[in-house]
C-alpha cells in the first residue's frame, strides 16, 4: 500500500489548504476532507481506468494518503481483479473476511501525475459546487416562513431579482401588493418571506411573497415590540384586520 503526504506533493496540498482556508465557515472539517477523498478517487479511476470502487484515505493526524480497492469476497481461484478477491486471499487481509463481503486491498499509488492532478482540481470544483448547492438549499428549506431582508438586483415585467445575503432569489409580481407593482427600482431594500425553495441542476431558487398572511404576522414581530416579544400575541389575520389579545 502507498502512502505520501500532502507537503510531497505540491499541487494536492495547495489545493487542500486553500480548500480548508476557505470553506471552514460552511463546511465541517470532516465534510472537506471527504470530498476531498472522493476527488481523489476519482482522479485515480480516470488516470488507471479503475471502476468506481477506489477509496482514499486521508490521516486527519499526519495528512499522509492511503489507496484502496473496495473488493468484493468471491469463491473464486481467479476472479476480476479490479472488483473482486479470493476467500483466500482475502482472509489474508482481514482473517474474518467472509463470501459477499467487501474488504479494502491496498492499491499502490506512486504519485500524483499532472493530469491526475488536473482531474482532481476538476472534480474537486464540481464537488464543492454540488456541496455549496445542497448547503444552500438546506439553509433556506429551513427558512420557509421566516422574514428576510433584500435589495433589489433588477426588475422585470415578471417580477423582482434581488439579493439576500449573497444568494439570488425570485419575488414575483403577483407576490407583491398591487399598489407596490412598478415602484421599486434597482438598489432598494425590502422586506419579504419565503415561501418556497425549488432545487435546480443549475441553483437554487428562493421564491419570496409579500401578499401572505405570514409575511404580514412577521412583519409586526419586526416592527412592533411587544408583538416581537410575545406580550402581544397574534391570533389570526384577515385582509379587514387582525385578531390579537394581550398575554
Amino acid at each position: 500500500m502507498s502512502s505520501f503526504r500532502f507537503e510531497k506533493n505540491p499541487d494536492i496540498s495547495y489545493a487542500i489548504n486553500a480548500l480548508v482556508s476557505e470553506e471552514s465557515s460552511d463546511f465541517s472539517k470532516e465534510d472537506l476532507f471527504r470530498i476531498l477523498e472522493e476527488s481523489m478517487a476519482n482522479s485515480i479511476e480516470y488516470a488507471h481506468g479503475e471502476y468506481g470502487n477506489t477509496v482514499v484515505k486521508i490521516n486527519r493526524t499526519d495528512g499522509s494518503l492511503s489507496f484502496y480497492r473496495n473488493l468484493t469476497v468471491v469463491d473464486s481461484e481467479s476472479p476480476n481483479v479490479s472488483l473482486e478477491i479470493s476467500l483466500q486471499n482475502a482472509q489474508e487481509i482481514d482473517a474474518n473476511a467472509k463470501l459477499g463481503s467487501n474488504i479494502l486491498n491496498p492499491l499502490e499509488v506512486m504519485s500524483f501525475t499532472e493530469s491526475m492532478v488536473r482531474t482532481f482540481r476538476s472534480s474537486l470544483n464540481q464537488k464543492m459546487t454540488m456541496a455549496r448547492k445542497e448547503k444552500e438549499y438546506d439553509r433556506f428549506q429551513n427558512m420557509i416562513g421566516n422574514l428576510v431582508s433584500c435589495h433589489i438586483k433588477r426588475s422585470s415585467n415578471f417580477g423582482l431579482l434581488v439579493i439576500v445575503g449573497k444568494t439570488e432569489a425570485f419575488l414575483p409580481k403577483n407576490q407583491l401588493m398591487k399598489q407596490e407593482v412598478g415602484s421599486y427600482s434597482p438598489g432598494d431594500s425590502i422586506q419579504a418571506v419565503i415561501k418556497d425553495v425549488v432545487r435546480s441542476d443549475v441553483n437554487t431558487q428562493v421564491i419570496l411573497t409579500r401578499t401572505t398572511n405570514e409575511f404580514l404576522g412577521e412583519l409586526l414581530k419586526s416592527h412592533i415590540q411587544e408583538v416581537g416579544d410575545g406580550t402581544i400575541q397574534i391570533k389570526g389575520i384577515r385582509r379587514f384586520g387582525i385578531w390579537y389579545y394581550n398575554i
